[in-house]
């Protein structure tokens, strides 16, 4: 017995500890994000840029290169208004502007599907969310009567949120994990109808840092703050798959032999 307790010290002295599954909020950094949104109707269209700003939850299995990620909450905004002006050759002018424009993820909380870490990047296939904010547009002179016969309005306004849920196909992302500090950068694009007026081409870069939480208490089974005898005994009666990732200090999502020696190594208070 004290061999096989020997042995498997060696190899957590060895072999360094999974990072905990932990959600991470993203500060989003104006600086270094923008959204591009297209306008495009009747095969012609304009862009206008706005930086983004806003916070992304993410949970964290593991860092780069091993583990995954999932995305927990969505606030993106942009900070500028965004206009478009489309003239189809013609004397008269389309204007459009879209005030207060936000993502939201359609259901916060609810993780996304996993991300396997490809070295650095992940790629998240399929997020609901929700777009916020006032589109309105005006048209006059001929552009007008050419809208007109197509059936659009030549004024309107339009709620963003009215349009429902919207599915973001891919999102593309690169992390880095350098101590305690968590840097994402998110690729996205979209196209969304825009109810009577063609559809708007989201296209964005979300970049921001933050902080991993304490994962100290690795191995506080019983919450107590500090890592000791009685953490043991608790794991005990925590033997088994799936259980508290805090009583499964080697994050294989098991509670067995092998945390108990992996707690002998973490015995202290948590800070």
């Amino acid at each position: 017995m004290f061999t096989r307790m020997l042995r498997s010290a060696a190899v957590c002295l060895w072999l360094p500890l999974p990072v905990l599954a932990a959600p991470v909020e993203i500060e989003i950094d104006p600086a270094d994000s923008e959204l591009e949104v297209i306008l495009l109707l009747l095969g012609v269209g304009d862009s206008d840029t706005s930086p983004l700003a806003g916070t992304v939850v993410i949970d964290l299995d593991g860092t780069p290169p091993t583990g995954q990620l999932t995305i927990l909450d969505v606030h993106l905004r942009a900070t500028e208004k965004i206009e478009h002006s489309l003239t189809f050759g013609l004397p008269g002018v389309l204007t459009q502007s879209t005030d207060g424009l936000e993502i939201n993820a359609a259901e916060p909380g609810m993780p996304s599907a996993p991300a396997v870490f490809d070295g650095a990047m992940f790629d998240i296939l399929h997020l609901d969310v929700e777009l916020a904010g006032t589109g309105s547009h005006d048209a006059s002179g001929l552009v007008c009567t050419v809208l007109q016969g197509e059936g659009i309005n030549c004024e309107g306004t339009t709620n963003l949120a009215a349009l429902g849920d919207v599915v973001v196909p891919d999102i593309r992302g690169v992390l880095a994990v350098e101590g305690e500090e968590v840097t994402v950068t998110l690729f996205f694009d979209v196209e969304v109808p825009y109810e009577g007026l063609g559809s708007l081409v989201l296209s964005g870069r979300a970049a921001g840092v933050g902080t991993l939480p304490d994962l100290k208490c690795a191995g506080d089974c019983d919450g107590s703050g500090e890592v000791d005898f009685n953490d043991l005994v608790a794991m005990l009666f925590e033997f088994g798959p799936g259980q508290d990732a805090a009583c499964d200090p080697d994050a294989t999502g098991e509670v067995d032999f092998n945390d108990l020696v992996s707690a002998l190594f973490l015995f202290g208070p948590c800070s």
